[in-house]
């Protein structure tokens, strides 16, 4: 799994806990470091440190809490690395891609998948999270290597603390890991509606699964159920556009995409003329609550505004 070596490590919960039915609220105040070991826990647990081919590193910052992994590839890129990796974002909800140069001035892919959840999480939407992330980054490996080749050096990784011990012990009332229980039903578009007028629209897909469809509002980002995956989403048309514009429109993205908060931006050229997309994909095949549901598409709704604001400023200034 993930294409990583096999691990030793045997988890200590199984497909990770039912959240259970006791509402569990953590602090507001979580502590960085003390959720940054919990999510260690977890990476290592579900042997996320070998992902072959890829350095991987996991963080925590609050206000609002919010949980990162970062996977540097160790093969390097070239020239054509913006068009490359628009191209992977694009067709994939997770990890997000851009190219940096390092310190000698190589081209290097760096990849990352973020969480941000105000009101907490629980140890099942984590496990969730960290699955879907390393698998995705694993999948991001087997498509760089066919376009380019390793030749880097693997980054070594610092000694930071680990939680130890029954993780589920740690969710307990104003608990500074930003860990909570409860009940986390299915997600359903209805759910996400947060009062709001919306044109619900359902599309069973290519996999049929239940549930899958979007909620177009009057105004802003459309919200996209689709197997276990909610995206919020706004395009704007740029028309016709000729390849040197489209070039540097996947720069204008790479760099955008570089920046934290999780919002994927991505430059696509048809027939039909050439499209501007902000986006923010979350897995919650392990359910929300209410108070997260609401948090979630309230916050993505307006990231994703504020993202292709900026990116329309940029555009129009060239």
């Amino acid at each position: 799994m993930f294409g990583r070596k096999a691990s030793t490590t045997r988890r200590l919960w199984k497909d990770a806990p039912d959240p259970g039915d006791v509402e569990v609220i953590p602090d507001p105040h979580p502590d960085a470091e003390l959720a940054a070991s919990v999510l260690r826990r977890v990476l290592v647990e579900v042997g996320g440190e070998d992902v072959a081919g890829f350095d991987v590193a996991v963080a925590v910052s609050v206000s609002p809490l919010t949980f990162t992994l970062e996977a540097l590839w160790r093969g390097v890129a070239d020239a054509t690395a913006d068009v490359i990796l628009n191209r992977w974002n694009a067709g994939h909800t997770v990890p997000r891609v851009h190219a940096e140069l390092d310190e000698e001035g190589r081209i290097r892919v760096c990849a990352d998948s973020t969480l941000v959840s105000n009101s907490g999480v629980t140890v099942q939407q984590l496990d969730e999270w960290m699955r879907r992330a390393l698998a995705g980054v694993s999948a991001l490996g087997a498509y760089l290597s066919t376009r380019w080749t390793e030749g880097a050096e693997p980054v070594g990784s610092p000694d930071l603390p680990v939680a130890s011990g029954d993780i589920t012990a740690l969710v307990t009332d104003d608990n500074r890991y930003g860990l909570r229980g409860g009940r986390t039903p299915a997600v359903l578009l209805p759910r996400l509606r947060g009062g709001e007028q919306a044109t619900e629209v359902k599309d069973a897909g290519a996999s049929g699964r239940r549930g899958n469809g979007y909620l177009r509002f009057p105004s802003g980002p459309d919200v996209v159920l689709h197997d276990g995956t909610l995206t919020v989403t706004d395009s704007v048309p740029l028309g016709e556009t000729d390849a040197d514009t489209v070039d540097w429109l996947c720069a204008l993205c790479g760099r955008a995409n570089a920046a934290p908060g999780g919002v994927v931006s991505v430059v696509d050229s048809g027939p039909g003329g050439t499209m501007l997309t902000c986006a923010v994909h979350r897995p919650v095949g392990s359910g929300l609550s209410d108070s997260q549901a609401a948090d979630i598409v309230t916050r993505d709704r307006q990231v994703v505004v504020e993202a292709l604001r900026l990116l329309l400023a940029e555009v129009t200034d060239a």
